[in-house]
């Protein structure tokens, strides 16, 4: 469950409790409004868990969703607050991804950045070699910081395409690792146009679907596609 400015997911998203418990074992993190934090939701929970207001306002404001990555970091996408269409979105470009930090150790985030601005609708996460992979329309980012100052001063689009998008959060999501292979997932809205970054199209149609491809963009892949309106997430076993 999903609601802004609040977000909830941890309780559900089997891949965001495992970031949460690896990066603090035992402890399970969740991101919430002023008012979840000082009132937090009552949560039935497996013994050994703990809900932890990780970062409220004015670190984040409204959280949609993100990743975890090597350091311990949280990178989220935040909106603006605004109900903008697509013509909206595309000239505003109001919303952006944060990075938060815990500079103190005590399990809560302290340090809010602005990692990337200037986005449409940043829909996920995957932190992957040192870089920030983001699918935000039309396609999918790689998002890196060079210098270590926290903000990202390298954008390459690596998948292309998806640019029908309303405003209402129906368009691509992702992306997701498979653990196994390194392989990128994300889902595709229902247009489901994919192109390659130097504009090779793929495939134009109207059905949603799951897809993957390397992290450089290369040898994109279809592995589901059907009459969904708005397919969001890939989790994997530990098979992968």
């Amino acid at each position: 469950v999903m609601r802004q400015p609040a977000m909830a997911r941890l309780v559900r998203a089997g891949g965001w409790a495992k970031l949460a418990l690896g990066l603090s074992a035992g402890v399970m993190i969740a991101v919430a409004s002023a008012r979840a934090a000082t009132n937090p939701p009552k949560v039935d929970l497996p013994d050994g868990l703990e809900l932890v207001v990780a970062a409220a306002p004015p670190l984040v404001n409204y959280p949609i969703m993100g990743c975890i990555d090597d350091r311990g970091r949280l990178f989220m996408g935040d909106a603006a607050g605004l109900n903008l269409d697509r013509k909206e979105l595309e000239a505003q470009l109001a919303n952006r991804v944060l990075v938060l930090e815990d500079t103190d150790g005590d399990g809560r985030y302290d340090r809010s950045t602005v990692f990337a601005d200037k986005m449409n609708f940043p829909h996920g996460g995957c932190w992957l070699d040192g870089s920030l992979y983001v699918a935000d329309p039309p396609g999918i980012w790689n998002l890196t910081d060079t210098n270590g100052d926290s903000v990202a001063d390298r954008r390459e689009l690596i998948v292309g395409g998806f640019d029908e998008t309303t405003g209402n959060g129906t368009q691509v999501h992702g992306p997701f690792l498979n653990p196994t292979n390194g392989r990128l997932f994300w889902c595709g809205n229902r247009s489901a146009k994919v192109v390659q970054k130097d504009g090779t199209l793929v495939r134009d149609g109207r059905a949603t679907g799951v897809w993957s491809s390397k992290p450089d963009g290369s040898e994109i892949e279809w592995h589901s596609l059907g009459g969904m309106a708005n397919a969001v997430e890939v989790d994997f076993t530990a098979e992968g």
